[in-house]
């Protein structure tokens, strides 16, 4: 089964550093800024820098912070942590920003009703929600994987249609338990097989996703996108390869007269 869209979780789009919490604590107890710093063994400057937010609390920070004002050091680590993922999603968002309209050359509106892109997302969000599907952290560091896939000559494919079926399969292929890929058992796979088009779809399948596994090859087969024209043959994947065909191909392979796997 293929990890769907996640639901949607608070995401501030402001950043509160953690010197705010010293602060507070420094009025609660009366205390300075200059005391703080003869107390934690560091110079004022650092505790303004820190107070501010223009300066982390190290692990060695956070140990002084916990004696002297007798709050455990994770909070300050966790503190500074969600402080700093803060910024980087604040800066994240203006790079993004200028990566919408690329995002909306992918099959959003079917990505959406198939559940792997939240239904109600767009700017911003929709681009962070389309790279968790693609599994990159930025647009720059996405490669369109259909460059080496073999199109259709019979028609035009749109490659960003084909691209999010090939994610498809990449998703619904890292279920499957393969063995690494041995070349000579994905021959005799191939010649066992070839009787099992005799059968009805439902029992052929399940027994060529296993038979194929065993020789490392994951066998998938996924819907694919309107503009998307793939042909069928096999990707590298990790250690194994990858065989993806359309939902057609169920039939198509499932010809007693001809007895042979398409």
């Amino acid at each position: 089964m293929a990890v769907m869209a996640s639901e949607h979780s608070f995401r501030p789009t402001y950043a509160v550093p953690p010197g705010e919490t010293i602060a507070d604590l420094l009025e609660e107890h009366g205390m300075t800024q200059t005391e703080l710093a003869k107390r934690l063994g560091v110079t004022l400057k650092h505790v303004n820098q820190v107070v501010n937010g223009g300066a982390s609390i190290s692990a060695e920070l956070a140990l002084g912070l916990e004696k002297v004002f007798r709050v455990p050091a994770s909070f300050w680590l966790s503190r500074e942590s969600l402080y700093q993922a803060d910024l980087a999603r604040q800066s994240e968002t203006h790079v993004l920003a200028s990566h919408v309209e690329w995002a909306k050359q992918f099959p959003i509106k079917e990505l959406k009703k198939r559940g792997y892109v939240p239904a109600d997302v767009t700017g911003v969000e929709l681009v962070q929600a389309l790279l968790g599907f693609l599994g990159v952290a930025g647009p720059k560091l996405w490669r369109d994987p259909a460059v080496a896939y073999r199109k259709s000559r019979r028609y035009k494919s749109d490659p960003f249609a084909l691209a999010a079926w090939l994610r498809l399969g990449e998703l619904e292929a890292a279920e499957i338990d393969c063995k690494p890929y041995d070349r000579d058992r994905f021959i005799g796979a191939l010649h066992e097989a070839r009787p099992m088009t005799r059968l009805h779809p439902n029992e052929w399948q399940p027994r060529l996703t296993e038979v194929l596994a065993d020789a490392g090859v994951a066998f998938v087969i996924a819907d694919t996108f309107q503009g998307a024209a793939p042909a069928q043959p096999p990707l590298p994947l990790g250690g194994h390869l990858l065989v993806q065909l359309l939902p057609r191909s169920r039939t198509r392979c499932a010809a007693p007269k001809e007895g042979r796997l398409r």
